[in-house]
């Protein structure tokens, strides 16, 4: 088990500043959306669990709320740690889902961005139940930056970044999330949802760059690399305008007690 947490952890060990520079951040309107009902309080403690580079985390302290994080990726954590050393209100430490280290009962709400696919659902969701404090209500959030494959161009990208999936034994972006949460939360529980949209705006070299920042990526000295950077250059010389492209999500945002 310890050999199968560390290979999850270090899925992203040489892709974190092509992860911090070019994934897409959480539209603020979502955030709002979870302040103003009151899900989200300055007063509460976040776990965030796997947060990563510190996507989600920068926008969760911008409205000056309390974030524990744990990721188990060190070259990840360090780099938050880095970025948000002055703000008080974060803290980040080594763990994993199935192993935060929070002591019982000391947590109001967990949130996951883009990370609960991650998770082996039983020992992970018995740590959360652990770690929540007793009588808490819509105690759990998953976020996901869903890609809308509605949009071509986005849809013609995902078809070219998910070539090869050579990293994705534990990740699967094409896992239905609703199955995924309702699985994850037990089948006779209910939740909320609740879906923004979400613009990433790319030049070339940040298209380039956000396909080098995800886990499956082929290698950067390989033939196969080389043969999808000029695939994407094609895909991006069909639609930019401006030199501009747009991957279009939809920032989706599952809540639930449990």
């Amino acid at each position: 088990m310890n050999e199968i947490l560390n290979q999850r952890g270090e899925a992203f060990s040489n892709k974190v500043l092509d992860y911090v520079q070019y994934r897409p951040s959480y539209p603020q309107e979502a955030i709002d959306f979870l302040v103003t009902e009151k899900i989200l309080t300055q007063q509460q403690i976040i776990a965030e669990i796997g947060h990563g580079t510190g996507k989600l985390t920068e926008v969760l302290l911008n409205n000056s709320l309390q974030v524990v994080g744990i990721e188990p990726n060190d070259e990840m954590r360090d780099l938050s740690t880095q970025l948000f050393a002055t703000n008080s209100n974060f803290q980040a430490h080594k763990g994993f889902s199935e192993n935060t280290n929070f002591q019982a009962h000391s947590i109001d709400i967990i949130i996951a961005a883009n990370a609960l696919h991650w998770f082996d659902i039983t020992p992970t969701l018995q740590e959360f139940q652990r770690i929540v404090k007793p009588n808490t209500h819509k105690n759990l959030i998953a976020i996901w930056n869903k890609k809308n494959k509605e949009d071509n161009f986005t849809n013609e990208y995902i078809a070219i970044a998910d070539t090869n999936k050579i990293n994705n034994l534990y990740a699967n972006s094409e896992e239905d999330y609703d199955v995924l949460f309702q699985k994850f939360i037990g089948n006779t529980n209910s939740y909320e949802k609740y879906i923004f949209r979400n613009v990433h705006t790319l030049d070339l070299e940040a298209m380039l760059g956000r396909y080098d920042s995800i886990s499956h990526r082929y290698e950067k000295n390989t033939l196969e690399y080389a043969t999808i950077i000029q695939e994407f250059k094609k895909l991006y010389r069909t639609y930019q305008v401006d030199g501009k492209v747009n991957l279009l999500y939809d920032c989706t945002i599952y809540i639930a007690t449990i």
